[in-house]
């Protein structure tokens, strides 16, 4: 069998035990890179770390007692296999991708951790517990139960690292909002840090003179802003839509096109400035005339929202603004919005 072949078969069994390990713990539990997660059962969550480095000491003891692996390439398959984990992630955020936020640096680091950690454990395992139950000396331990015990000791260090890093990471969710949709809020939780920053730090001085001007806590309207700009996608096509817009307005009035930094459908902002759609042509694309019309707006959701409704608050925003929570990306907008402003007073 070539080395390329058993990496593959190492990579494949890896991926194996990370399967059987999420069957058993829920996906909350289960791994450094996913850092949204309700921290109050943490019982639970240092069981799953102990959990996840006694299948890879299994998975490195069957590669070697059974496959006859070699360290290098028990050591390169984990490292493969803890990469392509954690890389679907890392595209997904542009993590990169210049420039670097706080944040963006935050979670890059979380990722690397995770791989260290189990090719540390790996490599660990390889040299420290495979040698001491095979009855060979290491180090300067013996091969007594105690030997063993230092050995295993040594390499569970990784997990209590990997909680620290994580309590210190993370972004506390309620989970009764997210059984259904969990992992696209998660991610879309930790990619909105990463817009905050930049949608804030572009649009600061509109964000905090609309806000005040019609009550409105600047948080609510600069989280709008920043999960607008992750639906909006890539560069290109924004340069795509401001062209369409430019070139064909009379279309784009008669689908009712989402426009500007604010993605507010032209219908909603004909009706919120009592305005024919063309009297504001010139204007859609500025990012002052999007964010205001967009504060003005948003303080009208909230003056009409009802306690007595049977949504709540995030609910009526998403439907209002968004158009819909029935569909799976209005009952994403509304989980986001809920757990990244729960204990925010929105007007202000």
């Amino acid at each position: 069998m070539t080395v390329n072949l058993k990496i593959i078969n190492i990579i494949l069994v890896f991926f194996f035990f990370n399967y059987i390990h999420k069957l058993y713990f829920h996906r909350s539990y289960t791994s450094i890179v996913i850092s949204n997660f309700n921290f109050e059962e943490k019982e639970r969550i240092i069981q799953s770390f102990f959990i996840k480095i006694l299948c890879i000491i299994i998975e490195v003891i069957i590669l070697k007692k059974i496959f006859s692996y070699s360290s290098s390439e028990i050591v390169t398959g984990f490292f493969f296999g803890a990469f392509l984990t954690v890389w679907p992630a890392i595209a997904y955020f542009k993590l990169l991708r210049f420039p670097y936020y706080k944040y963006k640096i935050l979670i890059l680091a979380r990722y690397l951790l995770y791989i260290v950690i189990v090719v540390s454990v790996a490599y660990g395992t390889d040299k420290l517990i495979f040698l001491s139950v095979s009855g060979k000396e290491i180090y300067y331990l013996d091969n007594s139960g105690i030997g063993i015990i230092i050995s295993f000791m040594l390499v569970v260090i990784a997990p209590l690292i990997d909680y620290i890093i994580t309590d210190i990471c993370h972004v506390n969710l309620e989970k009764k909002h997210l059984d259904i949709y969990r992992d696209e809020v998660s991610f879309m939780l930790d990619n909105l840090d990463l817009n905050i920053e930049y949608v804030g730090n572009k649009y600061q001085y509109e964000i905090e003179k609309y806000s005040k001007q019609n009550n409105i806590n600047p948080k609510l309207i600069l989280t709008l802003l920043a999960l607008e700009n992750i639906y909006r996608g890539e560069k290109l096509f924004q340069i795509l839509e401001k062209l369409y817009f430019k070139i064909f307005y009379e279309k784009a009035i008669k689908k009712d096109m989402s426009l500007g930094v604010s993605q507010m459908k032209i219908s909603t902002i004909s009706k919120t400035l009592q305005v024919s759609p063309h009297s504001f042509k010139r204007k859609i694309y500025t990012s002052k005339f999007s964010i205001r019309v967009m504060c003005k707006y948003i303080k009208k959701i909230l003056e009409e929202f009802s306690e007595e409704n049977d949504k709540d608050i995030y609910e009526y925003i998403s439907e209002k603004y968004v158009g819909s929570t029935v569909s799976k990306s209005g009952k994403i907008y509304a989980a986001v919005l809920r757990n990244y402003l729960k204990r925010e007073e929105l007007n202000k």
